[in-house]
């Protein structure tokens, strides 16, 4: 079977799972919104989550995605030409996929790079689907 990119031309499977791999990275800089989803607790009340944990999030309640990015600000990111602030840098803990929507929500942490704790953050993932060709 083979996929239709945008452009136009043609390529495996395989390959097309690992372009959306790669495409769906989160951003370098720590997002800016005051909105952001958090994570309050593992399902099981435990404070440090792991890939395989639920854990119960905040902040989740009208959103559609059903992924999302774990997040964590890092240091201050400056402009070694001017010194200027350009923001925080952002540490990508891993990725999560909701179970149970709603208010708090449920997810499974389904990639971890570091463990999850309380207060850190979330983004969706936007997936895009490509188009089958026929």
């Amino acid at each position: 079977m083979r996929y239709l990119l945008p452009l136009g031309c043609a390529m495996s499977l395989a390959f097309a799972v690992m372009a959306l791999a790669q495409a769906a990275k989160p951003p370098v800089l720590f997002p800016q919104q005051d909105n952001l989803p958090r994570v309050m607790i593992g399902a099981e009340g435990q404070r440090l989550n792991v890939a395989g944990d639920r854990i119960i999030v905040e902040g989740l309640a009208g959103r559609a995605a059903s992924a999302y990015f774990l997040l964590r600000p890092g240091p201050p990111l400056t402009s070694t030409a001017s010194g200027r602030r350009l923001g925080r840098s952002n540490i990508h803990l891993g990725r999560a996929r909701v179970e149970q929507s709603g208010s708090p929500a449920v997810l499974r942490i389904e990639h971890a790079r570091r463990e999850i704790r309380p207060g850190d953050y979330l983004l969706p993932i936007v997936e895009d689907n490509p188009t089958h060709e026929h």
